[in-house]
């Protein structure tokens, strides 16, 4: 693995037991189970009128390249350490590399 292309500090966090909202809907909450140093390349952008109840939003796929972890789980999401939060879609093993691996993920813009 090259030298800077982990250069972003980003938490993995995994949804807890949903809690129940005002409105009574069940809402997850996260919790932080670790800490990783990570690369980001956006992959597309698109809008949609998705289940937002009728809102426009905009989707930003990209991919995460991080040193190899096997605790990660697709529910998972990824918080860069700017605030954004990636949801996790999968994860892939380039080439068979034992030191690094690709997050698919999706950032959801409203």
């Amino acid at each position: 693995m090259e030298a800077g292309k982990l250069r972003h500090k980003v938490a993995l966090q995994r949804a807890v037991t949903p809690t129940a909202s005002s409105s009574g809907q069940r809402q997850p909450t996260y919790q932080t189970y670790g800490m990783a140093w990570a690369g980001f390349q956006p992959q597309s952008t698109h809008g949609e009128d998705a289940s937002l109840g009728g809102k426009r939003a905009a989707q930003t796929r990209v991919l995460i390249l991080m040193r190899t972890r096997t605790d990660m789980a697709p529910s998972d999401r990824i918080v860069w350490d700017d605030g954004r939060v990636f949801d996790v879609i999968g994860t892939l093993n380039t080439f068979e590399a034992v030191d690094e691996m690709v997050v698919a993920a999706v950032q959801v813009i409203t």
